[in-house]
Parts: structure tokens; sequence; C-alpha cells
């Protein structure tokens, strides 16, 4: 009966982990974090996005936000001429995306990661005491 059990736990373990593994968590703007006159275009190009990646944005409250706009809305903001655009092409044949985060809560975007995370482990500490 245990070896049935720690199998089924290897089991989804073995499923979940390279999805969280795989996942990056990245600081855009890296040092730099959002700000004005800071070329966010420029520093996406050097990056690789894949999906199941967080996308992490430090700045201060008050004096910058952050939304998840439409393509219209995008080309239409005033953003560019600070250079607070950002879009970002994602690359083929990663991880499944978890849940989308709120669009304006940084500690959202970050803890959605953490609860995925944690929600397997205690599935997995529940597949084990059974």
């Amino acid at each position: 009966m245990a070896s049935k059990n720690l199998l089924v736990v290897l089991a989804i373990v073995a499923v979940a982990l390279p999805s969280v593994a795989m996942a990056a968590e990245i600081w855009v703007g890296g040092d730099k974090g959002w700000t004005i006159d800071f070329d966010y275009q420029t520093w996406a190009k050097e990056k690789v996005f894949n999906v199941g990646d967080t996308l992490v944005f430090n700045y201060t409250q008050g004096h910058h936000n952050v939304i998840k706009a439409t393509k219209t809305a995008f080309d239409t903001s005033h953003c560019a001429d600070q250079k607070q655009k950002l879009a970002i092409t994602v690359e083929v044949g990663a991880p499944v995306p978890a849940a989308e985060p709120p669009t304006s809560s940084v500690s959202g975007i970050v803890a959605s990661g953490y609860q995925v995370l944690m929600a397997a482990v205690v599935a997995l500490g529940v597949v084990a005491i059974v």
C-alpha cells in the first residue's frame, strides 16, 4: 500500500516539477526597475520569454503604475515619450501558464507563482497521508 502511495506522489512530482522548474521570474528593467527614460524594447530584445514566466515590475507606487492594455490602448499610449512601453514575444513550446494574475498588483503577480507551488506541495502532502 505504501509503495502505491509513493508511486502516486512520484508521478505527481514528475508532472508538476518541470513546469515549475522551467518558469522564470524576470525583473523588468533589471537593476533599473520600471522607470522613465529606459529603453524597455531594447532590454526585452536581449531576453527570452517563455509561457509560464513571471514578469515583476519594480516601481515606486504613486509615481508609476503598470497595466495590461489592449493593442489599441498600447498603440495610442503617451508612454512612448518616456520609453515606458513594453511589448514582448513569448517563445512557443514552453510550459502551460498559471492563471492570469491581477492586472495592477505587483504582489499579486509574484504571489500567484508561489500559490501554485504551495498548492502542489499541499496536494503531495495529502496524497502521501492517504
